[in-house]
């Protein structure tokens, strides 16, 4: 097996909201994502954050039937193969990080009695 040219290491949670509207119920949740990364170029490291926002907040009232806001972070390096690393770790950092989170939103939903709210595949290459 050959590894790939982009490696992370230590994924982890910088924050966590989850807050529940008993009284909305939403069908179609609107989903935000952002990913920005700090890139150390000469030894071709970065640190990416995927920020990750469920649902809606009006004035600090939950609008939607849930809110959700969690940011994930993780350290990528690459190697001399890599020549575009901002690229590649929006898409590829981006891909990861989400499949961090994705499974903490399913938790938290289903914990909180609702039915789990599993989030599709996002094309990172179109953001």
């Amino acid at each position: 097996m050959e590894q790939s040219n982009l490696q992370f290491t230590n994924p982890r949670i910088e924050k966590i909201d989850f807050r529940v509207n008993n009284e909305a119920t939403t069908d179609n949740m609107p989903i935000s994502i952002e990913v920005e990364s700090e890139v150390i170029s000469d030894i071709k490291q970065a640190i990416v954050k995927l920020n990750l926002v469920v649902g809606e907040m009006d004035d600090g009232n939950i609008v939607t039937s849930i809110y959700f806001d969690g940011v994930i972070v993780a350290d990528f390096q690459w190697n001399d193969e890599v020549k575009k690393p901002d690229s590649m770790l929006k898409v590829s950092g981006g891909t990861v990080l989400l499949s961090y989170i994705r499974p903490i939103l399913a938790s938290l939903t289903m914990q909180a009695g609702m039915k789990p709210l599993n989030l599709p595949f996002v094309n990172f290459t179109k953001m």
